[in-house]
């Protein structure tokens, strides 16, 4: 709802209520009698330049009320912190932050043939994802 409202707010536009009765395509909005300007306070009611004898409120929008939310959690704290209990990622963290032969050996053979593919962000454990191309595919 905040992306639309950030995007209607680069507009200056006017809305025009009309009552279900005189609204050729109706919908739910239009015909909840609680949406209508003309009975709520604080509204300016004017008459509209059309034809017919209704009378319409006019809404200028001038601006917008956003919130800013902060997550309460630290999200990346809490995987740094699970990656201790993690038998498999707790070795590959060993091998990472300090390089021997001895943490290299506690690797399983498979996890020590993909050993390059991780890295540290921080304390934030990465794999490098190689993706296929046409450049790297042998040509016949």
């Amino acid at each position: 709802m905040a992306r639309w409202l950030s995007f209607f707010a680069e507009y200056n536009f006017v809305v025009h209520y009309k009552p279900g009765k005189n609204n050729i395509l109706v919908d739910a909005l239009s015909r909840r009698p609680d949406y209508d300007p003309r009975t709520v306070l604080g509204r300016q009611v004017i008459d509209d330049d059309d034809e017919d004898d209704d009378r319409c409120a006019v809404f200028i929008a001038s601006g917008i009320n956003l919130t800013n939310v902060s997550p309460e959690v630290d999200l990346r704290g809490e995987i740094v912190a699970a990656y201790a209990d993690d038998a498999v990622y707790a070795d590959i963290l060993a091998y990472l932050r300090a390089p021997s032969d001895e943490t290299l050996g506690a690797l399983s053979r498979n996890t020590r043939n993909q050993i390059g593919r991780y890295h540290l962000d921080g304390d934030m454990l990465c794999y490098n994802i190689v993706r296929c191309s046409s450049s790297r595919r042998a040509q016949r």
